[in-house]
This record gives C-alpha cells, sequence and structure tokens, in this order.
C-alpha cells in the first residue's frame, strides 16, 4: 500500500468510525497526541493506523454500541472493521511520522480557534502560553488549576497567580481571560494537561512564539526570525563562553538559541544567561520561554538598556542584540557614550556602544543595526571610534524583508571588546542581500546562506593579517586607512562592487538583478494567493453572521492632528522622514521619494511626530487614501497637506485603516469633502465621521479575515512595478548597441 492509499480525510475518517464530523474535530483539536495530518495538494489527510490506535483508546459508549459490537469496543476497532479486511493489515504497518514543531502548531492554532468566541487571538495566545508555562515550570500552581472543575473555579485560581518582575509590581499571567464567562475554557487546561512529560516544552513554547509573531503581524514585538538567529549564534562561535546577554531580549528567542547552542556543545560548562527586556510583557514572555526551554536566566527590570544598565560591573563573553531602530531617548547612560554622542533622535550607536562597553575581555558580539547606521554621516565620529578601538570585526549586509511585515534592509555587525582585537587593521565586509528565499511575505535565510556567511567570516578570521582575498561579489577586508577616507562608511556593497569591477549600474547587471527580484515576487504572489481561498471559505461557510456594534463619531475613538502649513526640507541625509500624500500607499507610508527635514529644524515640529499604530492621510488634493505608521516610521514627522489620527484603546489601529479605506467611509467622505476645484477636509469635519465599531475582540478577528487579502494587494502593486522597471531595463538592453 502506498502512503497515500493509506491516508484518508478527516470526513472519510468520521464516516469509517460512524462520529459526525463535529465529534472528529473536537477529538483533533482537543486533543495534543491526536495524530496530526499530512499535506498533499493542499488538502489534508490522516494516516488511517495513527488515526485507528489512537481511537482504540475510545471506548464506544453503551448508548451507542450496535448490538454486534461487545462491551469494550473502540471506535478504533469499528473504524478498522468499516474500512475492510483487505485494507486492515496494510494499514496497521504504515508508521506515523514523528510530531513537529509545526504540528503543534496546527493543534495549538486549533485551540485557539476554539477560544474565538470569548478571546481575541491575541489574548487566547497569552492564555495558552501561561497554561503551558505552569504546565511545566510551576507544578503547584498547575496542580492548583487542575485540581478545579469549573471555570469560575479555576478563574479564581488563576487570579491569584503572577509572575514577579524586578523594580515593578508583580504580573499577573492571566488578565484578560478573567474577564469571560465562557465554561468551555476550563476545557483549555484539560488540552494542555494531555501533553505529558516527555513532550518537548520548549518545542510548545517556541510554537506558540511562533503564532504570536505571525498573529501580531506589525504591530508585534521585537521577533528576531530563526534563520537570523541561528547565523548570529553560529557566526559567534562557543569557544571559552560562560555567560551570555541580551540588552533587549524581546521573547526570549536569542537567549534560548544561544543556550540551546552553547549548552549542546559544552554540556558540562554551566552558562550563566543575562536579559533586559523592554517592558513587562516582554519580560514575561521571555521568562516563560527561556523556562520552558529548560534556561535559567536572570533577567532585569523592564526598561532601556540604553538608559539604564541592570548589570553594572558585569560583563559578557557573548552578547546577542536585536534593538528597536532609531529609537529617540533623551535619558542614555552617558558612562557607556565613551565613543560618542549619538543623535538626540536617534539611538542605533548607544545600543552598540553599550554592547561594546558589556563586553568581557575576548567577548564577542553580534547586534542587528538598520542599514542606515553603517553610512549616516551624523555617526560617522562615533564608526571611526569604534573602528579604531578594534571594536567593529564585520558587517554583513542582509536582505530587504528579512522581518515579517517591513521591508526595512538590516545590517548585521559582530563586535569584540575594546583593545582586544586579534585582527589586522581591516573590517570584514560581506555583501549577502542576494542570499534568501521567498517565504510569503517575507524573505528567509537559507541554510546555504548561512554556512556560506559563517565559512566565508571563518577563512578572513583564521587567514594570515592582510592577506585575505574576498570573494569577487561578496566580500572584501577594507583597511581601516580606506574607511577613513570614505567617512568610516561599512556599507558592504560600496567596496565589494568597487574592488571586483562589477558594474551595478550596466543594463545586463541591472536586468539580471531586477529579473532575479521578479522571480521572488512571482513566487511570493503565488503563495500569497493560495492563502486567499481559505479566508474566503471561512467567510461564507460562516455566513457571515450579523456583526454588532455601535457607531460612533471618528473624534471620539482617536486624536486628529492636522500637519503643519508649511516645512522646510531638504533632499539628501541627514534629516528626518516627512511624510507628504504620496507618501500614503496601500494602507501603509511608502518609502519612494521621501523628503527630509534638516536636523536642526526638527525640534520646531516635534508635535507632528508620528507614534506606531498612527494613522495619516491626505486632508487636500488626493483624498480617500489612509496608512498605518509602522515601528519603522515612529518618530517621522507629519507633513503639510496631511492629517494624522492617533487611535485612543476602543479601536483597533488595523481594523481603523482597513474600515477608512472601505466602501462606507470613502462613500461619505465623496460626500462631505470641501471645495470644487481642489477638494479638502478641515479637522472638526473628520471627527464628525461616522465610524462603525464592533468590540475589540471582533475588530480583531475582521482584521485577520482582511490581512492575507492586504498582504497580496501590496504584493500584487510591487510586482506590476517590477514588471514595468524590467521592462525599462530590457528595452534598454536590446536597443543598445554592442560593444
Amino acid at each position: 500500500m502506498s502512503l497515500l492509499e493509506s491516508m484518508r480525510s478527516a470526513a472519510d475518517l468520521a464516516k469509517l468510525a460512524e462520529v459526525n464530523a463535529s465529534a472528529f474535530s473536537n477529538w483533533r483539536s482537543r486533543s495534543p497526541d491526536f495524530p496530526p495530518p499530512h499535506k498533499i495538494d493542499g488538502k489534508e489527510l490522516f494516516e488511517i493506523s495513527a488515526v485507528a490506535e489512537w481511537l482504540k483508546e475510545r471506548r464506544i459508549p453503551v448508548h451507542r454500541r450496535k448490538d454486534s459490537e461487545p462491551d469494550g469496543y473502540t471506535y478504533g476497532d469499528r473504524l478498522l472493521r468499516n474500512l475492510g479486511p483487505e485494507k486492515l493489515s496494510d494499514a496497521s504497518t504504515v508508521r506515523t511520522r514523528p510530531v513537529t514543531e509545526a504540528d503543534l502548531a496546527d493543534r495549538l492554532w486549533e485551540m485557539v480557534e476554539s477560544m474565538r468566541d470569548s478571546l481575541d487571538r491575541s489574548a487566547a495566545l497569552d492564555y495558552l502560553l501561561g497554561l503551558v508555562y505552569l504546565r511545566f515550570a510551576q507544578p503547584s500552581d498547575w496542580n492548583a488549576v487542575t485540581a478545579t472543575r469549573t471555570w469560575p473555579e479555576a478563574q479564581e485560581v488563576l487570579r491569584r497567580i503572577s509572575v514577579p518582575v524586578p523594580g515593578a509590581p508583580d504580573r499577573l499571567l492571566f488578565t484578560r481571560v478573567l474577564e469571560s464567562s465562557n465554561p468551555a475554557l476550563r476545557d483549555v487546561v484539560d488540552f494542555v494537561n494531555r501533553f505529558s512529560a516527555k513532550d518537548n516544552a520548549g518545542q510548545l513554547g517556541s510554537a506558540l512564539l511562533g503564532l504570536t509573531r505571525r498573529q501580531s503581524g506589525r504591530s508585534g514585538g521585537q521577533f528576531t526570525p530563526p534563520e537570523v538567529a541561528r547565523l548570529m549564534v553560529d557566526l559567534l562561535g562557543d569557544e571559552s563562553v560562560r555567560s551570555a546577554y541580551d540588552p533587549f531580549c524581546g521573547s526570549g528567542e536569542l537567549l534560548t538559541v544561544a543556550a540551546e547552542r552553547i549548552a549542546g556543545v559544552l554540556a558540562d560548562v554551566p552558562i550563566e544567561v543575562f536579559g533586559k527586556a523592554g517592558d513587562q510583557w516582554s519580560w514575561s514572555t521571555s521568562w516563560m520561554n527561556l523556562a520552558l526551554h529548560g534556561v535559567e536566566a536572570e533577567l532585569g527590570e523592564p526598561g532601556l538598556a540604553v538608559e539604564k544598565d541592570s548589570f553594572p560591573g558585569l560583563t559578557f563573553d557573548r552578547i546577542l542584540a536585536n534593538p528597536p531602530f532609531n529609537l529617540k531617548s533623551a535619558e542614555l547612560d552617558k558612562e557607556v557614550l565613551q565613543w560618542g554622542e549619538p543623535p538626540e533622535k536617534n539611538a542605533n550607536f548607544a545600543w552598540l556602544q553599550h554592547v561594546a562597553a558589556k563586553l568581557a575581555p575576548s567577548g564577542r558580539a553580534a547586534v542587528i543595526m538598520p542599514s542606515g547606521a553603517a553610512s549616516s554621516k551624523n555617526e560617522a565620529h562615533i564608526r571611526g571610534a569604534l573602528i579604531k578601538g578594534g571594536i567593529v570585526e564585520c558587517v554583513i549586509a542582509l536582505p530587504a524583508r528579512l522581518f515579517r511585515f517591513t521591508a526595512i534592509p538590516v545590517t548585521l555587525w559582530l563586535l569584540r571588546a575594546p583593545g582586544h582585537s586579534v585582527f589586522s587593521d581591516e573590517v570584514l565586509l560581506i555583501d549577502a542581500r542576494d542570499e534568501t528565499e521567498v517565504d510569503r511575505s517575507a524573505r528567509r535565510l537559507t541554510t546555504a546562506a548561512i554556512d556560506r556567511v559563517v565559512a566565508e567570516h571563518r577563512r578572513w578570521s583564521t587567514s594570515r593579517k592582510g592577506n585575505f582575498r574576498g570573494s569577487p561579489g561578496y566580500s572584501l577586508a577594507v583597511p581601516y586607512s580606506e574607511l577613513e577616507q570614505d567617512d568610516y562608511n561599512v556599507q558592504p556593497a560600496r567596496y565589494v562592487s568597487r574592488r571586483t569591477g562589477r558594474r551595478e549600474d550596466s543594463p545586463a547587471a541591472a536586468f539580471a538583478t531586477a529579473r532575479r527580484e521578479l522571480a521572488e515576487l512571482t513566487e511570493q504572489v503565488r503563495r500569497l494567493n493560495d492563502g486567499l481561498e481559505a479566508t474566503a471559505a471561512t467567510v461564507l461557510s460562516s455566513g457571515r453572521a450579523e456583526v454588532t456594534g455601535e457607531q460612533v463619531r471618528l473624534g471620539e475613538v482617536c486624536e486628529v492632528i492636522p500637519g503643519p502649513g508649511s516645512v522646510k526640507r531638504q533632499g539628501e541625509s541627514p534629516g528626518t522622514p516627512l511624510v507628504l500624500p504620496r507618501n500614503i500607499r496601500n494602507h501603509q507610508v511608502n518609502y519612494g521619494e521621501l523628503d527630509l527635514v534638516p536636523e536642526a529644524l526638527v525640534a520646531r515640529y516635534v508635535r507632528y511626530r508620528l507614534a506606531d499604530r498612527d494613522i495619516v492621510s491626505a486632508r487636500a488634493g488626493t483624498l480617500g487614501r489612509f496608512g498605518l505608521v509602522r515601528p519603522s516610521e515612529a518618530g517621522w514627522l507629519l507633513g503639510p497637506g496631511c492629517v494624522g489620527f492617533r487611535p485612543g484603546p476602543a479601536v483597533d489601529p488595523h481594523y481603523l485603516v482597513y474600515y477608512l479605506n472601505g466602501a462606507d467611509a470613502q462613500e461619505w467622505l465623496r460626500r462631505n469633502a470641501v471645495g470644487t476645484a481642489v477638494q479638502y477636509f478641515n479637522s472638526d469635519l473628520l471627527r464628525s465621521m461616522p465610524i462603525f465599531l464592533p468590540p475589540r475582540h471582533k475588530q480583531a478577528e475582521i482584521v485577520e479575515l482582511l490581512r492575507p487579502y492586504q498582504l497580496s494587494s501590496v504584493a500584487h502593486s510591487e510586482l506590476g512595478a517590477k514588471l514595468a522597471h524590467s521592462l525599462d531595463l530590457l528595452t534598454a538592453l536590446l536597443f543598445r548597441p554592442s560593444a
């Protein structure tokens, strides 16, 4: 029997076991050990033998047994009997595949979906993570929860469980879930309790955080993709490691990967792990994630490490960091700024200096930075001081869109402790921007790409001083003297292409690059389109039950901020980006054709500084486009001809931007715009705009249904632009006389 012949759909297996589809669905969603499905040609198929074996533990109740079925007869016996004798022996020989993290994620997501009547997905994920943490890390609390029989009893126990947060009140593990009266939430406790002690708690934690990363999308925390985390750890190596530190630990993923890698190589060596979380959610999430992976860690009080060091006097052998980009901080820790004071609105080089100051002798660090940090003129003096101090070992240009839901290109900086460089007076630069494969809305570093970067760095670090020869178009070791002549610009492409003689602006090279990008975008669009049918089926199968809500005025749920009348601008860096009507595209802020406000003038426009999750729109001329401000655009300035909206707690910013771009809002805008030649809105008129507002959890559900179409729309737009660009390049190539 082939693998395909040994498999059946959920509907077929329900018929063979003579139960309805909902019973089979309940078995699957509420039982962590239920056999996972295979996905073949877009369909979910289950291995017959695995399901039959699982069902042999489920006796058929007396009132549901047939006359021919004896006492103790199970649903598994019934399924195999109905399958037929010719299939029975073959089915029993099929081996099941091991449970993977993807399988766990599927089961956990089904449980999240089962809670949608009472919790939005983010609250459901928090609830599940908290229960999994209790199950494996706090057994006494877990026993108290499982001893309850009803949801009200469980609520009373959960209400008292907290995680201690240094320097702040204890953080309750369960908050939003305690407001729900849905008795089905008690079933989630039983679901988690079915995971036996042999199950991998770390796998569960990683799967849940992966789902949280997927659910949070653009509004999510500082998550580092697993492949990037692996690259960082592989580059740093394992030798002479006794301690590890992350100054902005997000959900603890970098520390988890580092600790597991070191423990796997140096099993008998105790490793001390330290972290600093940006806020209380990050603190408790990191704490739970590390505990589920068996990592004991000391986490400082929540806050920014560049403002207050939680571990004064301590230095570390390994530091991994993915700090927030372009953070505005006026209260930096001056003690670590020994290489120069960064601009007030941009703390990127404060993070680099904090990391350098916290390195132990012979310590090493890997820090993710925005691409602009490698070339910004405002920070050239700090960059130069770090380089001349032997601290900057290597800078690697990574691809754009590695981080889901943002297109910002990033660089990875490898640092050494001050005065402990073992290399000659040069910095290794690697251009790895093309080393990816497409994965839905993001690119992903392949194993081959990671291995190539690590091998290239190792080849340089083990070569004789000054004798390293880079790989054409990929790497180069650049002397300090040459960097000094170039304002210590360490953008890899600037030197790699120059030294290899590669002409980036030639039609053939440009078309080859465009062709690769076009192939990536085409594949991305295909994958996104595959998910649209599932979304449509969800909406249609639900029958679109009426969504309850209330009509409110826009001014009741968010602050309306009109932009300035005029702003002095400049075309080149340094400067703060200005959001103008032309920069609002595809429900977000577009990076093309950005105007900049000179740094000396930014203070005049501080009241127009945008925050994460603000919404911007044109208030004159081309009306009706609304864009969401993402974390990468926080701190930019609201420009002339625009209006900003700052949502309050009653409205999900993602829901609001979808609503404002929707048909009802657009029709209202057309009817109420003022002017003939040039239409416009004033602030009072916008505040009076009617908005349909469901409860917050319903808003989140609507956003989740709309998001796949939005991502596909953006990808199609990018694909169209890339096709037009490729056409121009191909035309130039074909119509140019050959040499």
